[in-house]
């Protein structure tokens, strides 16, 4: 276990030779905004290595290895690694390539194990006991310190035959193209406090000042969390904020009433803000700008069949639908999503996509 800075500066020079290597992470995230790091696993052809966040050691060392452009960076399930290792290090992992997102574009599996794939090429068998255990505890156990090198450890040579199925079906080059996006999405684990009412459902059905009221609390709930590493109910509740914003009361002392579901320890933190947070924003005489706009409504019928056709082409493609489109990617593309637009009329989904849309025009 590597637990010093000069243990990790002898890794990095290792790993700096390399121009491939597997990570993985374990972590703790129960009631706290933040996930706890708790262990940073990484595999090359020859051997694995553990890193122990929890102990006096400068984890910036690695992002050098992890932004190398020389270097590859094979996760299973990528996204909450690289989110993580963004968060802790400050890193923008860079390439990457995710073993579980290679075997859907073969068909094997959607939201699949490493295990799963494992042991469908043969070549290897791994227990899962340990992946709810107390990794923030010290000293780790054998058994978790064996099923953390696992999970690194065959991750190369998963990925090599991953490799050779793609490129044998002329699906590489789709792969590639997608593992990019995997850079270039939100790498941090927080919301934007300014967005952060969107989360509330029904902030589309709230007409000025409510909404108003509902985008201020929702902000500053969410700067309460990340201050404090909490979550957000332990804050405020989704609850009491949409009861605040539709019904906000007069008097500061009316808080303490039964349908603003606060908590005592919420009341005696709290009241006094939240009450000025309310007040400020029912005296504001320009609203904070919010995205009130309606989104056209959707033809379910047309939605359903598109729907069907994907799944229908899917299977004949053998890839997994879930990665071309969800049905939450069809409804917003109906709806006339930019986002949508783009990525159905660019890249390796655009003929699959206008095949589709050809056939629901027709």
């Amino acid at each position: 276990m590597i637990s010093s800075d000069p243990q990790l500066d002898q890794l990095v020079a290792t790993l700096s030779q390399q121009t491939i290597i597997a990570l993985d992470t374990e972590f703790m995230w129960r009631n706290t905004y933040f996930p706890k790091l708790c262990l940073i696993q990484i595999a090359t052809v020859e051997r694995s290595y553990l890193i122990d966040p929890l102990a006096p050691i400068n984890l910036k060392k690695l992002k050098p290895i992890l932004e190398d452009p020389k270097i590859l960076k094979l996760f299973h399930a990528a996204s909450h690694d690289i989110k993580i290792l963004a968060t802790e290090i400050g890193a923008k992992t860079s390439p990457v390539a995710d073993t579980q997102m290679a075997a859907e574009f073969l068909g094997l599996i959607h939201q699949g194990s490493l295990q799963w794939i494992l042991e469908h090429y043969t070549l290897a068998s791994l227990s899962k006991k340990q992946k709810l255990s107390n990794w923030g505890k010290r000293p780790l156990t054998p058994s978790q310190l064996h099923y953390a090198e696992d999970d690194v450890t065959f991750l190369i040579p998963c990925y090599l035959k991953l490799k050779a199925a793609l490129e044998a079906t002329s699906r590489f080059e789709w792969f590639k193209e997608e593992s990019k996006t995997l850079t270039q999405k939100k790498c941090y684990l927080y919301t934007d406090p300014d967005k952060a009412y969107l989360r509330i459902s029904v902030h589309r059905k709230l007409k000025l000042p409510a909404l108003q009221i509902l985008k201020a609390l929702t902000k500053w709930r969410e700067q309460q969390a990340i201050k404090q590493n909490v979550i957000l109910k332990n804050v405020l509740s989704d609850q009491s904020i949409i009861q605040l914003s539709m019904n906000p009361p007069e008097h500061q002392s009316e808080l303490m009433l039964s349908n603003y579901a606060l908590t005592s320890k919420q009341q005696l933190k709290s009241a006094r803000e939240i009450f000025t947070l309310l007040e400020k924003n029912k005296r504001l005489q320009t609203p904070v700008p919010i995205d009130t706009s309606v989104r056209p409504r959707i033809n379910k019928e047309m939605l359903n069949m598109l729907h069907d056709k994907l799944q229908s082409q899917s299977k004949k493609l053998n890839i997994i639908p879930q990665l071309i489109a969800s049905r939450s990617d069809l409804k917003a593309y109906l709806q006339n999503d930019h986002s949508q637009l783009t990525k159905f009329t660019c890249g390796w989904r655009s003929e699959i996509m206008l095949t589709l849309i050809q056939e629901n025009q027709t």
